[in-house]
C-alpha cells in the first residue's frame, strides 16, 4: 500500500521521518509530499496532487497544515486518496470527506473543534509538534491504515 506523508506548516518532509521508518519497516511504500517545505502559498497542494498522480491511490497522512492539504486532496481527488489520517490537522468546523478520515488531536487540538472525521482520537499527553513522533500515535496510525 502506498502512503504519502505531508508535513505541517513551515516543516519539511524529514519531520515525519520516524513515522516513515516505522511504516516502511511494516512493508508500506512511503513517499514524500512532493515539495520541500510547507508554507501553503508556493504550490504545495498542486505538488501533492502531482505526487498522488505519480504514485497512484494512497493513504495520505498529514501533520497540522499537511492534514488540511490531505483533506482537500481527498475532497477534490477521491480517486487518488484511499484514506486521510490527520495528525493535529489544521481543520475546524464541519469537514466532509468522501473517503475514510481519521483525526488525532493533542491537548492543544481541543481548541479547534472539528466534526466529520470517522474518528477523532485525543492524545492529551502529547504536544502538537510531537504527534508524528510518539509511539502511541504511530501505533494508532498503523491501526487506521489497516482499518
Amino acid at each position: 500500500m502506498n502512503i504519502v506523508l505531508v508535513p505541517g506548516l513551515f516543516a519539511k518532509n524529514w519531520t515525519l521521518q520516524s513515522l516513515r521508518e516505522k511504516l516502511e519497516s511494516l512493508g508500506y511504500s512511503c513517499f514524500g509530499s512532493g515539495f520541500w517545505v510547507n508554507c501553503l502559498i508556493a504550490g504545495e497542494y498542486e505538488s501533492l496532487v502531482r505526487t498522488l498522480r505519480r504514485v497512484g491511490p494512497a493513504v495520505v497522512i498529514g501533520h497540522s497544515a499537511g492534514g488540511l492539504l490531505a483533506v482537500r486532496a481527498a475532497q477534490e481527488h477521491p480517486d487518488l486518496v484511499l484514506k486521510v489520517i490527520g495528525l493535529g490537522s489544521a481543520v475546524t468546523g464541519i469537514v466532509r470527506c468522501p473517503v475514510p478520515y481519521f483525526e488525532s488531536r493533542s491537548l492543544e487540538g481541543t481548541l479547534f473543534p472539528v466534526s466529520g472525521p470517522d474518528e477523532i482520537k485525543m492524545f492529551r499527553g502529547t504536544f502538537h509538534a510531537l504527534l508524528p513522533t510518539t509511539e502511541e500515535v504511530q501505533n494508532w496510525v498503523v491501526e487506521k491504515i489497516e482499518a
